[in-house]
């Protein structure tokens, strides 16, 4: 703040005036307040101590486990999978309820939650790493975490398939990141860019991957089979180990060639 004076020029007129910023508008500003809420509170202690919990009463309430350590840290590495597309009859139950809930696009997906698909239900569900889950009619899932690492960025997903049939595809996987599935007593981790499709079917003893595209590392009983693509590993649940087959590749047009008429 700083005054001026106009030079006299003999008129007998003086004239001054104080050139305010807001840095001191602001400074000021926040003095009178404290002071009168000081003024009030030595008047009447009991109403500012009513107005401040009507204030905090209306602010979003802040989860006490936050301020434990770790808490944070932890809460900000979860990613949430989601719905990208919906078909038919498919519920989610969340893992702290014993409800089915019709799924939505809204739909929040966490750690623990049950998505099934019924009749001719089919849904597509994508995950913290870029990993998606088709989920054919009848087929019920469990996932089992979906994180970030805030810090490295490496990525950890893991799904697990109770009863049907899913289509999976993954991204580029980064260094230190995994992307797994479960089924019956066998893990999959599967191979950045690689496209896989599980069957396990408890009632009728079918439990197998196959590999279309890219690769995935199979492990059961100790065992551990690599597969590549057009590769496929069943097993019964009565019998130990894994069993590998070739799959039969897909026709390919030899001519005419690409673009040609």
């Amino acid at each position: 703040m700083e005054k001026q004076k106009l030079p006299d020029q003999g008129s007998g007129i003086e004239v001054q005036w104080v050139t305010l910023t807001y840095r001191s508008i602001a400074v000021g500003a926040v003095l009178i307040l404290l002071l009168v809420g000081i003024i009030a509170y030595i008047i009447s202690p009991q109403f500012v101590e009513r107005t401040g919990s009507k204030i905090t009463s209306v602010l979003p309430d802040i989860p006490d486990s936050w301020f434990q350590t770790g808490q944070v840290e932890a809460a900000s590495t979860e990613r949430q999978a989601h719905f990208v597309n919906l078909d038919g009859e498919v519920r989610i139950r969340k893992a702290n309820s014993t409800e089915w809930v019709k799924a939505d696009y809204r739909s929040v997906l966490e750690k623990g939650d049950f998505i099934q698909t019924q009749g001719k239900g089919m849904a597509r569900v994508i995950f913290a790493d870029g990993t998606t889950y088709v989920l054919k009619p009848d087929t019920m899932i469990v996932i089992e975490v979906s994180r970030q690492d805030p810090v490295t960025r490496t990525t950890r997903v893991a799904v697990q398939v109770n009863t049907g049939a899913v289509d999976l595809s993954t991204r580029t996987i980064s260094p230190g990141s995994t992307s797994s599935v479960s089924f019956d007593t066998a893990v999959a981790n599967l191979g950045s860019d690689s496209q896989a499709a599980i069957r396990h079917l408890p009632g009728e003893d079918v439990h197998e991957i196959s590999i279309s595209q890219g690769s995935a590392e199979l492990a059961r009983d100790g065992q551990t089979v690599e597969l590549g693509q057009y590769e496929r590993a069943v097993f019964k649940s009565d019998q130990k180990g894994v069993k590998r087959v070739k799959m039969i590749e897909p026709p390919r047009l030899r001519t005419p060639a690409n673009l040609e008429p």
